[in-house]
């Protein structure tokens, strides 16, 4: 190996595998570039074999409370811990977000952050726990995806959406607080936020309230939308957290609406012709494809609207005003909205825009950090020997606990939050990258269980 070859294992675990996988994959081809070797796929599965795994930096998804457990065997184990925050980007309010968002303990143990811009990197400096820590705005690899370089990796997807659903209207919730795929994890004023281990808050309640009223309304706009375009499919496309149950009630009595979370996002909002939400990540996402986004907003709240993600949406507030936007935009006309106005948002949310490559950005910074001859946390035996007991029970419990209905390490909510990815298709999505940028020649991808791949380039030695 020569001297200046990164000479560590990046751990880049991915939870929902629709939001982030291809993102995260891309990630690992440009960290396998710089010769770093990366283990990407199901974060439960990699969690459950993280004592067995050779690895010693870890791409952590977020610093809340939850993540405790594993950030403590990380730390057992010698692991460097590194973060961005998934839901970065989705912020209501700064004193809501470090609720929900950040938990101390973990934030304190992270070695450096990349942030999705401006906005993101000021709710991490200002948060508890925050120690000073370098903050490296960054960018994302999710919002490299809708870049136009990297879009027409999807082009064969969204022909087949155009195929199977004809003209069709994308409606993308974000109510996983009210309709949780997880009983238990349902939200109610007076019981426990399961996503933060703590009693509902007073603003928390109030958020609760606000969101119960747009969750109505979203229940009751789908039959007229139907029935007002009959000749177009509705695809309703809850968050990944939610249950179906609730809308597959609803399109029963709607020949042209089916629900389905089928895939990444990317190829529906390009498919689409016209996406309706209110205050979703996707309303940000199909504004930076050039999707034509509305967002429905029958309840008005300044504290828990996302005001960016409905800001960079043709805003509507009646459902008269909803079926109208509805018809101008099936029309091919365009949903006026200020370019000046939209300018300053993305430039408050996102770096990386342009030029070098969010992923980039982070790969590089992490292979320098992997060339560090003493990177591993210099930790007792002692010490790694319990945290590989620890990560040994950890996984045998979850195993246990997979069989349980309803619990939130159910197979059947792991599996919908990351259904499974097979070699064959992260050979042809590195394939793609392959053509779109002109590189990533030698980067091939081997699976090391189910669900965990390594992702490597074949580095020339020397004697």
């Amino acid at each position: 190996m020569h001297a200046n070859q990164p000479r560590h294992t990046i751990i880049v675990p991915s939870e929902t595998q629709s939001r982030e996988f291809d993102a995260k994959l891309l990630l690992a081809c440009m960290l396998a570039e710089k010769g770093c070797p990366t283990i990407v796929g199901s974060r439960v599965a990699i969690h459950n074999h993280i004592h067995k795994l050779k690895h010693s930096i870890y791409l952590a998804k977020d610093f809340r409370k939850p993540s405790t457990r594993i950030f403590r065997i990380l730390k057992g184990l010698g692991t460097t811990i590194l973060a961005w925050d998934e839901e970065g980007v989705l912020v209501f309010d700064q004193n809501l977000y470090h609720e929900r968002r950040v938990h101390a303990p973990n934030l304190a143990q992270i070695k450096e952050f990349f942030a999705w811009g401006p906005l993101n990197k000021n709710m991490i400096a200002t948060a508890p726990g925050y120690h000073g820590q370098t903050i490296h705005l960054s960018g994302n690899p999710r919002v490299d995806m809708l870049r136009p370089e990297l879009r027409k990796t999807y082009d064969r997807d969204v022909e087949a959406l155009k195929k199977r659903h004809g003209t069709f209207i994308l409606i993308n919730t974000n109510f996983g607080m009210l309709n949780h795929f997880l009983p238990t994890h349902v939200v109610t004023p007076g019981g426990k936020d399961k996503s933060t281990g703590g009693v509902i808050s007073t603003e928390m309640k109030q958020a609760w309230q606000h969101q119960t009223l747009v969750f109505e309304a979203f229940k009751k706009m789908v039959a007229p939308l139907a029935e007002k375009f009959p000749h177009c499919t509705i695809v309703i496309r809850p968050h990944p957290g939610e249950s179906l149950k609730v809308w597959q009630d609803i399109a029963r009595d709607c020949k042209n609406v089916v629900v389905l979370h089928e895939g990444p996002v990317q190829p529906w909002l390009l498919a689409c012709a016209a996406m309706v939400h209110s205050s979703c990540t996707t309303g940000i996402e199909g504004f930076l494809l050039g999707a034509k986004v509305i967002s429905y907003r029958p309840v008005q709240s300044d504290s828990f609207d996302h005001k960016m993600s409905n800001d960079l949406s043709y805003q509507v507030f009646t459902l008269d005003e909803l079926l109208k936007a509805v018809a101008d935009a099936l029309q091919g006309r365009e949903l006026d909205q200020s370019k000046a106005a939209r300018d300053i948002i993305v430039a408050e949310l996102f770096a990386s825009l342009v030029g070098e490559f969010a992923a980039d950005k982070i790969a590089n910074r992490i292979a320098e950090i992997a060339k560090t001859k003493d990177l591993l946390q210099h930790t007792h035996f002692f010490a790694r020997l319990i945290a590989k007991l620890h990560s040994v029970i950890r996984a045998t419990v979850r195993i246990i606990t997979s069989r349980m209905p309803n619990h939130k390490n159910s197979t059947a909510y792991t599996n919908k939050r990351f259904p499974g990815v097979s070699l064959p298709y992260i050979q042809q999505r590195v394939t793609d990258y392959r053509r779109a940028l002109v590189r990533f020649e030698g980067v091939s991808v081997k699976k090391i269980s189910e669900n965990v791949f390594v992702v490597e380039k074949q580095l020339l030695t020397t004697t």
